[in-house]
């Protein structure tokens, strides 16, 4: 147990002593050249324009994602996103528990039909220790898809991590038309 420990903290710290983690250097403004028609027969005119930079710190995508298999919420944490990084961290916690019940359980019922002699009772028991096991299977699914889901939004964060948003967060509400004839009302909360 402790030299999984060990090589999942070596795991999580290598990148971080090679230096992969990004980060965009704080200046507010960046300079582009402005270029006219003449920059296509070698000449530049024009001159330099400023325009602002997104300055957010971005992390490697897939060391994202290896952190966020991991260690449940990691990804998200990263990626400063930490209402995500508490239900993930939730939720995987809820379904390892609700595992590690079920194969108790499962394994109280495999003892109990093994150590029976009466006939009659090992095939309720054969069928309690089944239905045990499938629920234990049923939680393990549902954590493996969780983790997958996790690892993948935590993934996609990162890389979109340095976009500009495109809305606002917050409370919207929008009317349009729905077809030719009628409007329709949307309201909408973006976190």
């Amino acid at each position: 147990m402790k030299s999984c420990l060990t090589a999942i903290l070596i795991l999580l710290m290598t990148p971080l002593a090679r230096g992969q983690f990004r980060h965009e250097p704080a200046a507010p403004f960046s300079l582009y050249l402005i270029q006219d028609e003449s920059a296509s027969r070698g000449q530049l005119s024009g001159g330099y324009a400023e325009a602002p930079r997104d300055t957010v710190h971005r992390q490697n995508p897939t060391l994202t994602l290896f952190k966020s298999m991991l260690v449940p919420g990691l990804g998200q944490i990263g990626n400063h996103q930490y209402v995500k990084a508490g239900a993930a961290i939730a939720l995987e916690s809820v379904l390892i528990g609700a595992i590690a019940h079920w194969a108790g359980k499962t394994g109280d019922a495999k003892r109990a039909f093994d150590n029976s002699a009466d006939t009659l009772m090992r095939g309720a028991l054969y069928k309690t220790y089944l239905d045990y096991k499938d629920k234990r299977n049923y939680y393990s699914w549902l954590l493996g898809t969780t983790i997958f889901i996790s690892m993948f939004d935590a993934y996609v964060e990162a890389h979109l991590a340095g976009f500009p948003k495109q809305q606002e967060e917050g409370l919207s509400f929008n009317i349009e038309p729905a077809d030719g004839k009628s409007l329709q009302a949307r309201f909408s909360y973006r976190f």
